[in-house]
């Protein structure tokens, strides 16, 4: 039986506020504001393309960090792995949605 649709949900900011410290790319010191814009970014470009590969992606994504990142500390290539790890966590609920 497939887990209903919205629990795509279980990979969205929520889920990261709550987890964030048990995260590999957590640093001590910075905050879930810090990693927000990232994660957004992540979550965000999954849903609306979630069929393309991190790797076309990413530079899109670039582009649009600057303009959400308001006062993270985070910069651009910190920001990267933050950026895989809530892409990676939205295709991986995706795919056992689909099967």
């Amino acid at each position: 039986m497939n887990p209903p649709v919205h629990s795509r949900n279980r990979g969205g900011l929520a889920y990261w506020a709550l987890h964030y410290q048990e995260a590999s790319f957590h640093r001590p010191g910075l905050r879930f504001s810090d990693y927000a814009p990232a994660l957004y970014l992540g979550i965000s470009g999954f849903v609306a393309l979630p069929d393309s590969p991190f790797e076309f992606l990413l530079p899109k994504l670039s582009l649009r960090y600057p303009s959400v990142r308001g006062v993270s500390a985070l910069p651009w290539k910190s920001a990267i792995p933050v950026i895989w790890s809530a892409w990676e966590r939205m295709s991986r609920i995706d795919r056992q949605i689909r099967h």
